[in-house]
């Protein structure tokens, strides 16, 4: 605007001059000042112009920028890596997980003259399902099971209801908190199978738990109640009443500590307890299988059991570098009772010192009075990443990936276990037919696990399983069952 001013003076001062000086040259001045003017508005203008240009692109651009954002407000994610392949929302309140776990293998008796031992392929773990996530709080997951060409059957199906980390309600069909090896997925076994402990420890059961972690994982814990799954098995209903009452307790002291060598130190205890009764049917008695399926001990068909059965365990799991180490110990028992039983109602005590008392009555038959046995088994076991990754319960991530570029991770592991059934089974009032079920069985295994990349990986191993009794000789003798010697390869991943 200044400059628009001056020029008109300068317009105005060369008119008077013109008045006073050659008027030729007066005129020509005063032209020149006009053009100028001229050429000085339209500058202005053009300037004036370009400015409202460039506010008008800057709002287009936060006018996208607000789009995009809107966009990415609403527009769903999709992850996909080593972890396995989610489906969130934008904000990730609200997601969706296929899942895969499949094992595929074959097992060869390598002592196995009379043909006793079936050497096969199978399927050994075929599981599919999903977990999903629904507005922060509520966790579900459904897993159906194909495994060893069984008929589908529902493996896990429970909802997970979060009001913190250190408090989660559980309802539904899902692991029972015990057993350290059941509390592993089955693709990051180590071996063919689980260890002998696990023949005790139930797989899953349905019921309701509460569960958390604490202080960052330093303390996890589970109680709950089930139906009440014997030992080793998969329950999908009750058969009575009653209800058993699970809880663990896990505690890594070390875990947030940074220090490697304790950081991965984890030991706890798990325990169940309950009345098994035959109200409305017979409680399954368990039995006991070898890693390649065959069973090596059973109850008594006839016999029953009725009364209550707990189990203890206690289990270590450390890893330190490329080296993991752990461990359980686990006991079962149950009332046992020769023949089938009946069970009264719930009845009152009408009299005496124990008036008032709710009891129960079990009879049999024979009249014989019920007997406490049981069975307890154990592992111990070491692995070493031989390419110095590091070890770990859930895998091994391998630090070159096989590629172009990485032949994966090798883990070489060892273990040894057992499991024994109570001597009492066996004498007096036999519970157990000695000529052929063993009273006891020593396993020991290697197995090299070739990590290709995270998730899957390539298996091979040995097992040897020793028993005591559990045979006859050709002269009627009680002799020792024929050592399994199991050779074993597999192909796994999950994801």
């Amino acid at each position: 605007m200044r400059k628009i001013t001056a020029s008109l003076l300068l317009a105005t001062v060369g008119a008077a001059f013109g008045q006073a000086a050659d008027s030729a040259q007066a005129q020509a001045l005063a032209k020149q000042a006009v053009a100028d003017h001229q050429a000085l508005i339209a500058t202005q203008e053009k300037q004036d112009e370009l400015d409202s240009q460039v506010k008008i692109l800057q709002r287009l651009r936060e006018i996208d920028k607000e789009d995009a954002a809107a966009a990415a407000a609403s527009t769903p994610k999709i992850q996909a890596d080593a972890g396995g392949t989610w489906i969130r929302s934008a904000d990730s309140s609200y997601g969706f997980r296929p899942r895969v776990i499949a094992r595929l293998g074959a097992n060869w008796d390598l002592d196995d003259k009379n043909n006793v031992t079936l050497d096969n392929f199978q399927a050994q773990t075929v599981r599919l399902g999903f977990d999903a996530t629904l507005g922060r709080v509520v966790d579900a997951k459904i897993t159906v099971d194909l495994s060893k060409g069984n008929a589908a059957s529902l493996q896990y199906g429970y909802v997970d209801l979060k009001y913190a980390p250190w408090l989660v309600a559980r309802f539904g069909k899902a692991g029972v908190p015990l057993a350290w090896e059941r509390s592993q997925s089955s693709s990051d076994l180590l071996f063919y199978d689980r260890a002998l402990p696990s023949q005790i420890a139930p797989d899953v059961d349905v019921g309701a738990e509460l569960w958390g972690k604490i202080g960052g994982g330093v303390v996890e814990y589970g109680i709950g109640v089930f139906d009440g799954a014997s030992d080793g098995s998969k329950n999908d209903k009750d058969v009575n009443d009653d209800k058993d009452a699970y809880g663990r307790l896990w505690l890594v002291p070390g875990k947030t500590s940074g220090n490697p060598w304790i950081e991965g130190l984890g030991f706890g205890v798990g325990g169940s307890i309950g009345f098994h009764s035959n109200d409305f049917g017979a409680y399954t008695l368990a039995s006991y299988k070898t890693t390649a399926g065959n069973t090596f001990f059973s109850w008594n068909a006839a016999d029953s059991a009725s009364g209550v059965g707990w189990r203890v365990t206690p289990q270590l799991s450390w890893t330190a570098g490329s080296f993991w180490v752990y461990g359980e110990w686990i006991r079962s028992t149950e009332v046992l009772y020769k023949g089938a039983t009946s069970t009264s109602k719930d009845s009152i005590v009408p009299s005496g010192a124990n008036k008032g008392e709710v009891i129960r009555t079990v009879k049999t038959a024979a009249g014989a009075p019920g007997i406490q046995l049981g069975a307890d088994a154990w592992q111990a076991a070491v692995s070493w990443v031989v390419t110095g990754e590091d070890a770990s319960p859930t895998g091994v991530k391998p630090r070159h990936p096989y590629g172009p570029d990485g032949w994966g991770a090798l883990e070489l592991s060892a273990r040894v276990g057992g499991l024994a059934v109570d001597d009492n089974a066996f004498h007096g009032a036999v519970y157990a037919d000695s000529t052929k079920s063993a009273r006891s069985a020593l396993e020991f295994g290697l197995a090299a696990n070739w990590h290709l990349v995270k998730g899957s990986r390539l298996q091979v191993g040995y097992e040897r399983t020793q028993f005591e009794y559990g045979a006859l000789t050709a002269s009627k003798t009680i002799r020792d069952r024929k050592p399994e010697n199991q050779l074993f390869v597999l192909a796994s991943t999950t994801f």
